[in-house]
């Protein structure tokens, strides 16, 4: 045991003795024990350094001494005034440890299109995964083909992040969370949200299809399997379109029989898979890219 651990041990092994022990005689601090529920060592050092007296034989007990007493005493305040907290702490692990494997996140996503033309999806995700696995869901939300790069940025902790594909600088979330830019597979959506409640996702940075995202629940047992798609409106474009202007032009072409690019349009909305939102369809291509 580190010597860390060891003054660890005997600060706790006489702070309970100190919470347990009873007032006897003159005023001294007793306590009959069995030896086995505490750790001798610990025992062993506080009688070195004169905190407490071992009496041996039957019945064994443990004296505070006055050094013990006093010191006892002053870890019972302090237990006491972070008593709340302690328990609070050891509450919230023990809920985290026992969490559902079907805790979910709702949230609301917008494709910004404009104000004329709605393009929005409504997801169930599930709590502990990646911002590349949530990236991978969104694509199949919006029938994308994961074809170009992406980011997600949001503010967390009081400060403004960038959570990119293959960043520079890979690591455990709480040292990257120092850094500007963060991997998309070194960071759990659930080390984000719930405290966070809004991002954005930019996915193509030539066409620049802007989402906003928005938490709109924290589900502790998700009745169904996840991820799972549960409302939308809206076409999402097709790939490689030209941005807002460009899809634009193709939904003119697409709806002019007269236009000269109507049957290029055609063709390539048929290529493209585009064509209304199908809640089935979106549900199926989640289920076979996630799972």
């Amino acid at each position: 045991m580190d010597t860390d651990s060891k003054d660890l041990l005997d600060i706790l092994t006489l702070t309970y003795l100190a919470l347990t022990s009873k007032t006897e005689g003159k005023g001294s601090k007793a306590k009959q024990v069995t030896t086995d529920r505490l750790a001798d060592e610990a025992l062993a050092d506080l009688a070195h350094n004169g905190y407490i007296h071992v009496s041996k034989g039957p019945g064994e007990r443990i004296e505070l001494t006055p050094a013990g007493a006093t010191t006892g005493a002053f870890m019972k305040e302090l237990f006491s005034a972070f008593q709340q907290d302690i328990y609070a702490t050891v509450a919230a692990d023990s809920e985290k440890q026992q969490k559902p494997q079907n805790s979910a996140f709702k949230f609301h996503i917008e494709l910004d299109l404009g104000h004329d033309l709605t393009c929005w999806r409504d997801i169930a995700v599930p709590q502990h995964i990646t911002f590349g696995q949530f990236h991978e869901i969104i694509q199949s939300a919006f029938l994308w083909e994961d074809s170009h790069l992406f980011e997600f940025r949001l503010t967390t902790h009081g400060k403004k992040i960038v959570i990119e594909e293959d960043a520079d600088e890979p690591g455990e979330a709480f040292t990257t969370l120092k850094n500007d830019t963060v991997d998309a597979e070194a960071i759990m959506i659930d080390e984000i949200f719930p405290r966070t409640k809004n991002a954005v996702y930019e996915y193509d940075f030539g066409d620049s299809w802007m989402h906003s995202i928005h938490l709109e629940e924290t589900i502790r047992s998700y009745p169904g399997t996840l991820p799972r798609c549960t409302a939308g409106e809206g076409a999402a474009p097709p790939e490689d379109v030209g941005g807002v202007f460009g899809f634009r032009e193709f939904l003119s072409a697409l709806s002019d029989v007269t236009n000269p690019d109507h049957d290029d349009a055609v063709e390539w909305a048929d290529t493209e898979n585009y064509g209304p939102f199908d809640l089935d369809e979106v549900n199926d291509r989640m289920q076979r890219w996630f799972n």
